[in-house]
């Protein structure tokens, strides 16, 4: 009897002992997430800022990242970009970026180190940045009261002089919960951003929407000049899949214009295409450096091999966004070939075509780039890509 108490005793214990809580990563990394942020400076002007989590699961170099955009971080200050994108992972204690090349270590809580320098990219030899990690220490910020917060001094330096250091207050599972730049050129003002929600929303690698247009300026060799648009028509059902019907206007108006129907549809990292309404085929995807793959041409007989050679910045439309070039090639019966790239942006789309294939050597290649992105008949046109995302 007694050895039956032991035990069941033991087991009491063992389970009025508290488990342990789950890992809580440092930012909360999940599809879809945002965080909004009240902005203001010191000149009196007020804004809104926001981090929106646009891709997943992106692997680099064994590692796995989130793609993450930074939008109207910086609207009355120096170099304002609409938005910039970043790849991020978080641990715990830290969080870690990239722009597709090696990632620096940018933001910490506790544990070590508690400060260390990093290599501002491009630049790998002349700028860098030191850390200085401080806390816990209480803040209040719009979205509440924070007992305990850790500061995270960023001083610059290059080989001219030192900046002003920027102020960034993180809190576990928040992350960034305020910023103040203080290093500012002199003739701005210090600068705050300061956390006032959060939540999440759906993403698509192309914001699918009836009567949305993407318009693009195209040019080629001989230096004509042109405007292209691709435009979402209206929403279908084939086989139980929803799309949208697609349509390419005035894609190369100087001696050929070919103009395309298809379908398309869409999930956050991939974008099937239909031309039957049958047979689908996987045309884009946000993925690691090194992805491929291949699918039959629809309109020649032959195969389109698809490989994302590297991700990196591209500037299109005020901002600094993180693209993924797809180098695309056919190979046809024979001996006929051709090659194209696309530059795929997620909750964007195709920002960049470079196309060698139509019309002939000597007028390719066709440079697409990509400068409107509107909804025909929304009360507020413009591009969930970059707009605020609240304010759609």
């Amino acid at each position: 009897m007694s050895g039956r108490m032991l035990v069941t005793f033991a087991a009491l214990v063992f389970w009025l002992i508290p488990a342990a809580a789950p890992a809580v990563p440092l930012f909360p990394l999940q599809l879809g997430a945002y965080s909004q942020y009240d902005g203001s400076d010191l000149s009196g002007h007020t804004w809104q800022a926001s981090i929106w989590v646009v891709a997943e699961n992106i692997e680099f170099k064994s590692q796995t990242y989130f793609h993450i955009r930074r939008q109207n971080w910086n609207p009355y200050g120096w170099e304002p970009l609409g938005s910039q994108d970043f790849l991020m992972r978080s641990t715990e204690e830290a969080g870690y970026l990239s722009v597709g090349g090696e990632e620096w270590h940018q933001f910490q809580t506790t544990g070590t180190p508690q400060n260390w320098i990093y290599y501002d990219p491009p630049d790998q030899t002349q700028c860098y940045t030191r850390v200085e990690v401080t806390g816990p220490m209480a803040i209040t910020v719009p979205y509440g009261y924070f007992p305990q917060t850790y500061q995270n001094k960023l001083t610059s330096y290059d080989p001219y002089h030192q900046y002003n250091p920027c102020y960034a207050y993180l809190a576990p599972g928040l992350g960034l919960i305020k910023e103040e730049q203080t290093n500012v050129p002199s003739e701005s003002t210090t600068q705050t951003q300061v956390l006032s929600q959060t939540g999440t929303m759906g993403v698509s690698l192309f914001p699918m929407m009836t009567g949305y247009t993407w318009t693009y300026n195209g040019r080629d060799k001989l230096k004509n000049t042109w405007q292209m648009q691709m435009q979402t028509l209206e929403q279908v059902s084939f086989g139980g899949k929803t799309y949208f019907r697609m349509r390419l206007i005035n894609y190369y108006p100087f001696g050929e214009n070919p103009k395309r129907e298809f379908y398309m549809r869409c999930s956050a990292n991939q974008a099937w295409i239909s031309y039957d309404g049958v047979t689908e085929y996987l045309a884009f995807q946000i993925a690691r450096q090194g992805t491929q793959w291949n699918y039959p041409d629809p309109w020649d007989p032959g195969t389109d091999y698809i490989f994302i050679d590297f991700v990196g910045p591209i500037n299109v439309l005020g901002g600094s966004f993180l693209a993924y070039p797809h180098d695309c090639t056919f190979v046809g019966e024979g001996g006929k070939n051709g090659y194209w790239i696309d530059y795929l942006v997620p909750a964007v789309g195709l920002v960049r075509r470079d196309d060698y294939v139509l019309p002939g050597p000597d007028r390719a290649p066709l440079i697409f780039e990509l400068v409107k992105m509107e909804q025909v008949g929304s009360a507020n046109p413009g591009n969930p890509g970059v707009l605020l995302l609240l304010l759609e």
